[in-house]
């Protein structure tokens, strides 16, 4: 019998973040990230008022969407610019919180994104 444990997100960064070391990346970007939502969306280029109004929409309805938390589209961002990401596969996009974190990344890195969902109407 084989025995399969299975971490949500978060048990699964603390419990990897020792492995994975993203402490060197973390302490370097750190003092550049600001607490608040109205800094934060001034900080990341966003090129229109309506994607900032959107994100704090799709935020504040997130939980029917089983969307990313505010806070993890902020690391995926951060992430994604740290490495200077050109391609990433997102899979599972649900209505497209996280996509539009990451497109904003990658737009400064110039990259592409592919993202899937699985439809289940036949």
């Amino acid at each position: 019998m084989t025995y399969v444990h299975f971490f949500n997100r978060r048990d699964f960064l603390k419990k990897a973040g020792g492995t994975v070391s993203l402490l060197p990346i973390i302490d370097h970007f750190l003092p550049s990230i600001v607490k608040s939502e109205e800094k934060i969306l001034e900080k990341i280029k966003i090129n229109s008022p309506h994607i900032a109004k959107l994100l704090k929409d799709m935020d504040s309805k997130g939980y029917r969407f089983l969307s990313v938390p505010w806070k993890d589209g902020e690391f995926l961002h951060l992430i994604i610019k740290a490495i200077r990401a050109l391609n990433v596969l997102e899979v599972g996009t649900s209505h497209g919180f996280s996509s539009i974190w990451i497109g904003l990344a990658l737009e400064e890195t110039e990259g592409h994104l592919l993202t899937i969902e699985i439809n289940e109407e036949h």
